[in-house]
């Protein structure tokens, strides 16, 4: 609105005018329709924050039930995520992207290169990983995916720590 600089800003702070009162509420009531009606991506910005926040912090203790290093898989074991919030997936156009914080040490923080980059047919399998923390899931019930597509995904990501046996 004209004149807007005589009532508003931190010099008019105080001031008891309409004019601002109505310039405070109709900028809210904008900012509130950028929200409700989702013209704010919040989703895609906390996505980027916890990658962020992932690319910088260093590695979980392993645990000595995680410390278990082994890579082969069968369809009948059971599988979980090995820790909340060590890994971090998003889509994207050409697939399932997974970000995770079990390549970093405290020298390399920060290092790029700590992402999967998997189909978009394998989405619904690492849903169910991640979002069912902690409980497991069996190899073969990996939805949407082949027997031995089931095991390579399996065998991948327990063979980066992302999962562990349960």
């Amino acid at each position: 609105p004209l004149g807007w600089t005589r009532y508003m800003g931190f010099q008019h702070t105080d001031l008891n005018d309409t004019r601002r009162q109505d310039f405070v509420k109709t900028a809210l009531d904008l900012m509130d329709a950028v929200v409700q009606r989702g013209y704010l991506p919040l989703d895609a910005a906390a996505d980027q924050f916890a990658i962020d926040h992932l690319n910088c912090r260093v590695r979980p203790y392993d645990s000595t039930e995680q410390v278990i290093k082994t890579t082969s898989i069968a369809d009948a074991d059971w599988i979980k995520l090995t820790a909340e919030g060590i890994a971090r997936y998003t889509f994207e156009d050409d697939g399932v992207r997974i970000t995770h914080c079990l390549q970093n040490t405290r020298g390399g923080i920060g290092d790029d290169g700590t992402d999967i980059l998997l189909e978009s047919r394998f989405g619904p399998a690492v849903d169910i990983l991640f979002n069912g923390y902690p409980s497991s899931v069996q190899v073969k019930e990996l939805p949407y995916l082949k027997r031995e597509e089931q095991r390579t995904f399996a065998e991948k990501l327990l063979e980066l720590g992302i999962i562990c046996k349960a």
